[in-house]
């Protein structure tokens, strides 16, 4: 929680120690529809957390394909595209296919793949940050979604999820633009399959 709350002090330096203008939303919109165009070779270091709980681990994106490898406390993989997705527990080895549409997932897909740009229901502007409001409803819940970017240098830094039921959200940091990602890096072939084989 220490982590947390040192990241959390951080990520509001930026915001609020850099002056930089978001006089001009239209153009804003522009510039981060251009840097998600531009995340093909991806990664970033999060931490998740709740009203109990803390997770760390790292961002991948390549393409259309998304990759969330949770390192603690749990070894845990997830991979996703638009319509397939992959849960994979390292330590329990199990794996799960699911179809990411009405999850989470498909969110952090939709946002990731710039998706949410023509449907946000609002947003805040400060000097060196914006905050884009988006509603979402899948099976269960209704959420109200914030997407935090840093405006100097551009680069998403938090999505907060509100459900009403829970409070939860992931923060970037550690970008990465120029990764080389081995070609079985995003696959979605069974891991344990593929170890078996080659065992």
């Amino acid at each position: 929680k220490n982590k947390l709350k040192k990241f959390f002090t951080i990520i509001f330096l930026f915001i609020f120690t850099t002056n930089v203008s978001a006089d001009n939303s239209d153009d804003l919109v522009s510039e981060i529809n251009f840097y998600f165009n531009t995340l093909n070779n991806f990664s970033a270091s999060f931490i998740q957390s709740n009203d109990s709980d803390l997770q760390e681990g790292f961002f991948y994106k390549e393409d259309s394909r998304i990759r969330i490898d949770y390192i603690h406390p749990s070894k845990i993989t997830i991979l996703l595209d638009e319509k397939k997705a992959m849960y994979l527990n390292h330590e329990l080895e199990e794996v799960e296919y699911f179809n990411p549409k009405n999850t989470v997932g498909k969110i952090v897909f939709d946002i990731f793949n710039n998706n949410f740009l023509e449907g946000f229901q609002k947003a805040e502007f400060g000097d060196n940050f914006a905050i884009f409001y988006l509603d979402y409803k899948d099976e269960d819940y209704f959420y109200i979604i914030e997407i935090i970017f840093e405006l100097n240098p551009l680069q998403i830094r938090m999505v907060k999820f509100d459900n009403q039921e829970e409070k939860f959200s992931f923060g970037l940091k550690d970008h990465n633009f120029n990764n080389s990602f081995n070609k079985n890096f995003f696959s979605m072939a069974n891991p344990l399959l593929r170890n078996t084989k080659e065992k």
